[in-house]
């Protein structure tokens, strides 16, 4: 297959992304809006494209938080410490968050003492967003450009190929109006 005909050109892949899951959502994209023409295929393509951006910006939100959970962990970790006034509490703190990510019985240690601060692990998670937020509202937005951007391409896509089916339904219509059949001239229809 020459370029030229290639169905859908691939995006700059991170080294996190995947070109077959690429490949994948393409061929779904194919066969759900099944195009017919190289206009109708680049449409796809570039829905194609918008649906993998924004695809990639939701993955970038969980992975910013998930970034800040160590951090957003020892801060809560620290607060609690502090005011219970164990003397050690930022060494222990940071230790303690350590040994959280591969010991299980740090986290029970850890959920025992966010029990007694009346809290559970959901207090780590909204520090850590609390701690990514201003980063977040920019993927966000980027996610909403994202998003508006791919309907815009929907709704391109589906005037074109209404535009189309209004040609061929008008042509067809002229074609069968028309007195004589195309393809038969009227003095071979006397003989």
């Amino acid at each position: 297959m020459s370029k030229s005909n290639k169905p859908y050109s691939q995006p700059t892949l991170l080294r996190t992304e995947s070109k077959q899951e690429w490949s994948e959502l393409v061929r779904e994209l194919m066969e759900e809006i099944q195009p017919q023409s190289r206009i109708e295929r680049e449409y796809v393509n570039d829905i194609a494209h918008l649906m993998w951006e924004i695809m990639r910006y939701r993955r970038f939100k969980a992975t910013m938080i998930n970034n800040g959970f160590r951090h957003a962990l020892k801060t809560t970790l620290r607060s609690i410490f502090m005011i219970s006034h164990f003397l050690p509490g930022i060494e222990a703190a940071d230790e303690l968050t350590e040994q959280w990510f591969f010991d299980q019985k740090a986290k029970e240690r850890v959920s025992g003492l966010l029990e007694e601060a009346g809290l559970d692990e959901m207090a780590i998670e909204a520090e850590a967003l609390a701690l990514r937020f201003t980063e977040i509202e920019k993927i966000d937005r980027s996610l909403a450009s994202a998003e508006v951007r791919r309907d815009k391409a929907l709704r391109a896509l589906g005037l074109y190929q209404e535009s189309f089916a209004r040609k061929v339904q008008q042509s067809t219509e002229r074609l069968l109006t028309a007195d004589t059949p195309p393809g038969i001239s009227p003095s071979s229809s006397m003989n």
